[in-house]
């Protein structure tokens, strides 16, 4: 009777063992660095451009005023939507002055397309919230054809799995190609 009751019992969590050995997840924060990289070197962005053509999203700072009433433009607010849950606060603003529209606007001004693949994202073995990315970013001008470059960078996650640091450590000379 006690082998029977060792079997049974045996059966049973090796079965509860198995159900719960599910596959893993993908790594969430690789997930937010493709889903950053995707919408900064894919362009250019349409509904990006049309905001920032609008009048109606412009803010002027400096000189004796700012042009702007304090409430968050169209512009602010679709920008918020793309990049803010993947940052930190910091780092969000950070990120929006430095890269968000660097990218996207040269694309457009400059009557680009840019489409990134490729990507390949490491984590650091000593650390599990480091990451470098590579990634292959195709350009094209109208008439002309099709080149690529690659662009590289860290980014680091807080404790709470946003973005704290996002550094482009080359674009391949992406911008100045664009210009």
């Amino acid at each position: 009777m006690s082998f029977l009751l060792i079997g049974i019992l045996l059966i049973i969590s090796s079965c509860s063992s198995n159900s719960t050995s599910k596959s893993i997840p993908p790594d969430e924060n690789i997930t937010i660095i493709n889903k950053v990289l995707k919408h900064q070197f894919t362009g250019p962005d349409k509904n990006l451009v049309k905001l920032l053509n609008d009048p109606e999203n412009a803010t002027i700072i400096g000189g004796d005023k700012e042009t702007s009433d304090g409430n968050p433009t169209q512009l602010d607010l679709y920008l918020e939507e793309m990049y803010k849950p993947s940052f930190t606060e910091e780092m969000y603003s950070q990120f929006i002055g430095e890269y968000a529209l660097t990218y996207q606007g040269l694309a457009e001004w400059k009557g680009y397309e840019i489409k990134i693949n490729q990507i390949e994202i490491k984590q650091n073995k000593d650390n599990d919230k480091n990451y470098y990315f590579t990634a292959n970013v195709n350009y094209q001008s109208k008439g002309s054809s099709e080149k690529s470059t690659t662009i590289k960078g860290n980014v680091h996650f807080s404790e709470d799995d946003k973005i704290s640091k996002f550094e482009l450590l080359s674009d391949g000379g992406l911008s100045i190609k664009m210009k």
